[in-house]
């Protein structure tokens, strides 16, 4: 259950976030608000790592162009998949960074813009260690490993991330049994 909010940054584009749409003379148009806080980490962040993104795209499509579409899926699945699990569970502290001084417009969902401020509440994460509604707290950050990250917190982030894990998979395993 990693979260998909830093993802999210990264789709921000220039133009600002859709409202809604009209016709017009038969064709739609998007009715976009843009924001000014939200177009500032666009400029300095995602607009840098949307271009690493689409050149590292380029380089892998180079190598793979032979590739070889299995079972349905792209042979190259495996490594974005490995790649985008890497971002969230394992963030650099650039991307944390931005992150966390985004104002980022969630009226569709929302209703409001928010920010996604860091607050650093050390007993939080000590709280976690021992308190299942604390660590759901954790998780609401938004953002638990870009936290780390972003606090220097290091050592806390591989732990974190194993327990995650071990979480998950005994979650999925009680799913299983629950449907017998």
């Amino acid at each position: 259950m990693l979260t998909v909010r830093p993802l999210e940054m990264l789709c921000n584009s220039p133009y600002g976030s859709i409202q809604g749409y009209r016709r017009k003379n038969g064709r739609v148009y998007a009715i976009r608000k843009t924001d000014v806080r939200e177009n500032k980490i666009y400029g300095t962040y995602a607009c840098k790592a949307q271009k690493k993104i689409r050149a590292d795209t380029r380089a892998r499509g180079k190598i793979r162009r032979q590739a070889v579409i299995k079972q349905g899926r792209c042979a190259g699945a495996k490594q974005t998949a490995a790649a985008l699990h890497r971002f969230l569970a394992y963030p650099d502290r650039r991307s944390a960074a931005a992150y966390f001084s985004l104002c980022h417009n969630e009226e569709f969902g929302m209703g409001r813009f928010i920010r996604m401020k860091a607050a650093f509440r050390p007993g939080m994460f000590g709280m976690a260690l021992f308190s299942r509604t604390h660590r759901r707290r954790l998780k609401e950050t938004a953002w638990p490993q870009g936290y780390f990250v972003y606090f220097r917190l290091y050592p806390l982030l591989v732990p974190y991330n194993c327990l995650l894990r071990r979480y998950l998979s005994y979650k999925n395993i009680r799913q299983v049994f629950d449907r017998f």
